[in-house]
């Protein structure tokens, strides 16, 4: 409730307060000469009727309530200062961060194990002498099947040789077959690496 509103039934109470006590206390003074009459006792051996004997009551013993002023007191209410709704306040702290979760110590040291054969592997593999890279080029063949020979030339086309099933070209490859538009080279030195198939042109 506003101060504003407290102070108004405040004002009303004590209004009403102030009218009831002018009801109960102001007629008296105000009482005129022929009033006496009404209050002065009837002589004796007088008939009294009963509407004169009952208004003779009324007017002898007025009813009055007894004004109770407690209850024309405003209780205040007690206001709890809390979160203003109009107003946006400080943001709630973030949670706090979940545990790390624990440390496998096992699985660290395997993986470090893995990385290091992985390296040694790849140091090996890079030590491992490589055949050199296939610089002929296959122009194609001709002759019979059985003895079919192969025609290559070098990238720049500068000189043309040809071979046969078995020979050695340019003394880093060995020609393993002859087909219609290709053939298998092998290294020389490499006896176990897979053999290369060149196409025409290529």
């Amino acid at each position: 409730m506003t101060p504003e509103r407290r102070q108004r039934l405040l004002l009303a109470g004590l209004g009403v307060s102030l009218l009831l006590a002018a009801v109960v206390y102001l007629p008296p003074l105000f009482r005129v000469s022929g009033d006496d009459d009404l209050y002065a006792p009837p002589p004796a051996g007088a008939a009294r009727r009963p509407e004169a004997r009952e208004a003779r009551s009324a007017l002898a013993i007025p009813e009055v309530t007894a004004l109770r002023l407690g209850r024309l007191e405003v209780e205040p209410f007690a206001f709890a200062i809390g979160r203003d709704p109009f107003r946006y306040g400080p943001a709630p702290p973030p949670p706090p961060p979940p545990p790390p979760p624990p440390v496998d110590f096992e699985a660290l040291e395997r993986a470090r194990r893995e990385a290091e054969a992985r390296a040694r592997a790849a140091a090996v593999e890079a030590a491992r002498p490589k055949p050199p890279p296939v610089d002929i080029v296959y122009l194609g063949s001709f002759g019979p099947a059985r003895n079919r020979v192969a025609v290559f030339s070098d990238q720049e086309k500068q000189e043309v040789f040809n071979a046969r099933r078995g020979e050695v070209l340019a003394g880093k490859f060995i020609l393993v077959e002859i087909g219609l538009e290709s053939v298998s080279l092998k290294f020389v030195g490499f006896p176990d690496h897979p053999a290369q198939r060149l196409g025409i042109g290529s």
